[in-house]
């Protein structure tokens, strides 16, 4: 009897045993008071594939492999409000619209259905707390009380957003990420304990704008240069009100009418062509600018899962470029979206990043002395050949476009050989003669390589008293010019010069004298040869 009544004991407790190691982890598992929250700012992330559930995405299975877009951008600069909502009453419903009221300082959350037809719930907030993405694109909110928040990105203190990678690169968003609600701490995926760092990934749609040169990017005045405008779309382009792409000409550009194309992009080279009935292109010439305006339909178009769309066209190059800094000319494209809320974005491409220029050669006239000297003159060719045979560049005096021998136009009567002449030095500086306009190289526009140009400069005057250069002064450029200019030092030495005073007869009389009595020295010679002959 005793030793059942024992059994029954040890049962007892045992139960009892059992019940407390159940009990102790559940009280254990009660939310932490407070928890950390980081918000990851990217642009075009694939927030589809990812685990959404609270973890650190470089903690996802498959961060490291998976083949990220070259769109995915993490971005610095942007701030982020979080207000604690009072969950008194209970907690907001989830998956609806949450819309941030404030009214003289007070703040409050309405949460409306997620067809918008009609408003829930109010619930009083907090006053918010503030973070910028930095480091890697993350805001960092530390030490948050245990609780519910709402997640705003504010629109109005982020001024300036950039690559995270790249500071020097500016970024663009169409559109802020929807106000959305997060628990700090988070249960974690398995549903079996809290995340005390909680992270978020909220989407964005980014205008990204890039602007390139296709063809060579070296150029002459009277090249024909073609450019092309890349931009993201951006997701909510279907229901907006505006999706405008344009460029203001530099004033070395002429624009090519009718040279406008427009295709769309889908991963790496899936190129489609646009239908013009999709927008309408216009060039305003007194501010040189030109504009592609897509229309309702043609917005809807470019909504069907496309990425990119790309406008190209052509331009002129004109003599302007001779007067620019460095013979240089910047280039920007700029994207106008206006969502359906009618909020108005711009994006850009980095400034100084697109660019064409022109080159020059500057010969420096000096003496034996190095002291500069005035009066010469030099013309140019393309080849040792040409300039032996005196088949220099011409150009023409008005539109200032230079042309090679063999070129159809080349002994038209208005163009001029391209004569480069000294302008006078001022004290102590070298007497300077420039061409201007030259084409530093040609590009393979498939590789990237280029292949530098070699001119061959004839001086066709000397300055007085001197002698004409007897050899082409070979100039090959390199790359490593200082605002693409040539800078080359040329040196000439006195002429010989027969005596002139006196008058020509004097010089006359002077050249037969030596002639002379060379021919006296001779008979001389001869004469004591003979003489020791007949001696022997």
């Amino acid at each position: 009897m005793r030793k059942k009544t024992l059994l029954r004991g040890l049962a007892v407790v045992l139960v009892a045993i059992m019940s407390l190691m159940v009990v102790v982890p559940a009280m254990a598992e009660l939310p932490p008071e407070e928890g950390n929250l980081f918000i990851h700012k990217y642009i075009g992330i694939p927030i589809e594939q990812l685990p959404n559930d609270g973890t650190d995405i470089e903690d996802w299975v498959g961060w490291d492999t998976f083949d990220w877009p070259e769109s995915v951008v993490a971005v610095n600069g942007v701030v982020f409000d979080v207000y604690k909502v009072d969950t008194t009453d209970g907690a907001p419903p989830a998956g609806m619209i949450y819309v941030l009221v404030e009214d003289s300082g007070d703040f409050s959350l309405e949460v409306w259905e997620a067809d918008g037809s009609s408003l829930i719930e109010t619930y009083e907030l907090e006053a918010p707390i503030s973070a910028t993405t930095t480091g890697d694109g993350v805001a960092q909110f530390p030490g948050l009380d245990q609780g519910i928040y709402l997640v705003v990105e504010n629109t109005v203190t982020t001024i300036n957003i950039y690559d995270a990678s790249d500071p020097t690169k500016e970024l663009f968003i169409s559109s802020p990420c929807a106000p959305f609600l997060v628990a700090v701490p988070m249960t974690n995926p398995d549903g079996d304990g809290w995340l005390t760092n909680v992270h978020v990934y909220p989407k964005n749609t980014g205008l990204t704008v890039e602007k390139e040169v296709t063809t060579n990017d070296a150029v002459v005045v009277g090249d024909v240069v073609g450019f092309s405008i890349k931009v993201s779309i951006p997701d909510d382009i279907f229901d907006s009100n505006q999706f405008d792409i344009y460029d203001i000409l530099d004033a070395a550009l002429d624009y090519v009418p009718n040279s406008v194309s427009v295709r769309t992009l889908i991963g790496t080279n899936t190129y489609a062509t646009v239908s013009q009935t999709y927008y309408t292109v216009d060039y305003d010439i007194p501010t040189r600018t030109l504009s592609v305006e897509f229309t309702p339909t043609g917005r809807d178009y470019l909504a069907e899962n496309f990425e990119f769309v790309i406008v190209s066209f052509n331009t002129t190059v004109n003599a302007t470029i001779l007067d620019k800094p460095g013979y240089t000319v910047y280039n920007q494209g700029v994207v106008e979206f206006r969502n359906h809320n009618g909020d108005y974005f711009e994006g850009k491409n980095p400034p100084g990043v697109t660019e064409i220029h022109t080159a020059a050669i500057e010969i420096e006239k000096v003496d034996e002395n190095n002291t500069p000297l005035e009066g010469s003159e030099f013309m140019i060719a393309t080849s040792a050949e040409n300039a032996r045979l005196g088949r220099f560049l011409k150009i023409h005096p008005t539109t200032k476009v230079l042309y090679d021998y063999g070129h159809a136009d080349y002994d038209l009567a208005i163009l001029e050989l391209y004569v480069a002449k000294p302008l006078s030095p001022s004290t102590g500086e070298p007497a300077v003669a420039r061409f201007e306009g030259l084409l530093e190289y040609t590009k393979n526009l498939t590789t990237g390589v280029k292949t530098y140009q070699t001119y061959y400069i004839v001086e066709t005057q000397a300055p007085d008293s001197y002698n004409l250069l007897d050899k082409s002064i070979v100039v090959t450029f390199t790359g490593n010019e200082s605002n693409h200019v040539y800078l080359c030092e040329v040196e000439n030495t006195k002429g010989f010069t027969l005596p002139s005073t006196g008058g020509i007869g004097t010089v006359v009389f002077t050249v037969v004298g030596v002639t002379l009595i060379g021919t006296a020295v001779m008979v001389g010679i001869t004469s004591k040869k003979k003489t020791k002959k007949s001696i022997n």
